[in-house]
């Protein structure tokens, strides 16, 4: 049956005999099996030579790459063996981060009003950007200054840590206010009008207006940051803003609102918002541009109404509304934006990245006196005696009410819940940075 081996044979097969046939298979099993053991042989030579060059290379490798790390890291072989991350004591992306900017403007030490503050600053840290630095900007004259670094030492916030750098620097500019009160003195009246200032907000609510130059300059002093290291817009909050959702979200939406603008042709917005400076984004580069703008907008100037903040850029709104971005319902959850008569209905919003317990007389604090239900029992159609399941109560419990979980947080469970528990695997985290500067 095997040809191979008989086209092989020296002889014609016609000539074969019984005896010289047997003689002839004998040969071909003999010769099969030398056959056999050669290639079994050359295999296992192939094999191992094939196993000690894989060997070879193999160790080869993982020697110039532990040379090639001793080199480049202070990370020893030894960690490097014994931890499979190989990042001990190390933070990936230390600086490639983008900041987001935060501003608070503050005026006085009333313990209501900071009181207000440290809960803000509670929910903003708790929703710190996952991928973002954070940086919180708190403008202050030299009495809230002082309440708010004794808050700051209180809450042990100092070398606590964090997923991403976190900063807190209080700009101090009470050698600011009087110029400021004649600069918004020139834009909010003439001479048969001077009776503007709307003495219920205070000088403070005009801060936010000068928040961008404060922080440019900041990072201009300090050389700590280039402009292309921070987003190029800032987010100003008031104290009774109450952050729900993480601020990767805000950063997500504001840029669409970006593309959205120049997608139209319309440019770079000088400022986001939806009707309410209790939340404003700024743009760091053309906010200016507001100022010029006001000055056109006679109305508001004869008008012998009180003013604030709003007056100026409701006004320069209205008169140039492509030079305002519109942001998303989820980032504008305002209680006097259709839900000061029936907040209840909050809870049929499908999303709120903030509460705003915007309004006027409110106590010493939002929450004082009879707590948030309070919002219930002054709206014109919230039944806050309904506290069947599914009623009024119910509802506002679990709407406005979340920010309770935030006024009652302690800040050793906030430093913990919103820093330590959110540190990436493998890293030791940032310290919460703060720093006092006097303009």
């Amino acid at each position: 049956k095997d040809t191979q081996f008989v086209r092989n044979l020296s002889f014609s097969p016609t000539r074969l005999t019984s005896g010289s046939t047997d003689s002839i298979i004998q040969t071909h099993n003999r010769r099969k099996t030398d056959m056999l053991f050669s290639c079994q042989k050359y295999n296992l030579l192939t094999c191992l030579g094939v196993c000690i060059g894989v060997c070879v290379g193999f160790h080869l490798w993982i020697a110039i790459n532990v040379f090639r790390f001793e080199n480049s890291t202070s990370t020893t072989v030894e960690d490097l063996l014994d931890d499979q991350y190989a990042i001990r004591d190390r933070n990936i992306n230390s600086s490639g981060r983008l900041t987001l900017n935060i501003i608070h403007g503050l005026s006085g030490d009333s313990s209501g009003f900071i009181d207000e503050w440290e809960v803000n600053l509670k929910s903003i840290l708790m929703n710190a950007p996952l991928d973002y630095d954070l940086h919180i900007h708190v403008i202050a004259n030299d009495s809230a200054e002082q309440a708010v670094n004794e808050r700051i030492v209180k809450s042990n916030l100092i070398n606590s840590k964090w997923r991403n750098k976190v900063s807190l620097t209080i700009h101090n500019v009470e050698s600011k206010v009087e110029e400021w009160t004649k600069a918004l003195q020139d834009v909010l009246t003439n001479d048969e009008n001077q009776q503007w200032f709307d003495a219920r907000v205070q000088i403070g609510a005009f801060f936010r207006l000068y928040g961008n130059n404060i922080i440019q300059d900041f990072y201009k002093e300090n050389l700590t940051m280039s402009q292309d290291e921070y987003l190029t817009w800032s987010v100003y909050m008031d104290t009774d803003v109450v952050v729900l959702a993480n601020l990767n979200n805000l950063i997500l939406s504001v840029d669409n609102v970006y593309n959205d603008h120049s997608e139209k042709g319309k440019g770079t917005p000088l400022w986001i918002w939806n009707g309410n400076s209790g939340f404003l984004v700024m743009d760091f580069a053309n906010f200016d541009e507001v100022w010029d703008l006001a000055k056109t907008c006679d109305e508001m100037r004869t008008d012998k109404r009180r003013k604030s903040d709003q007056s100026i850029l409701q006004c320069v709104s209205e008169n140039f509304p492509e030079k305002v971005g519109l942001i998303a319902d989820e980032w504008s959850v305002h209680i006097g934006h259709g839900y000061r008569a029936s907040p209840q209905k909050l809870i049929q919003k499908q999303k709120a990245g903030f509460l705003h317990f915007t309004g006027i007389n409110t106590g010493n604090f939002y929450w004082s006196d009879k707590g948030l239900i309070k919002f219930c029992i002054r709206g014109r159609r919230c039944n806050h005696e309904e506290t069947a399941k599914d009623g009024d109560v119910e509802s506002f419990q679990r709407s406005w009410g979340l920010a309770d979980f935030y006024i009652r947080l302690t800040w050793p469970w906030t430093i913990f819940q919103g820093g330590e528990s959110k540190i990436r695997h493998g890293e030791t985290g940032y310290e919460f940075k703060f720093m006092k500067r006097t303009i």
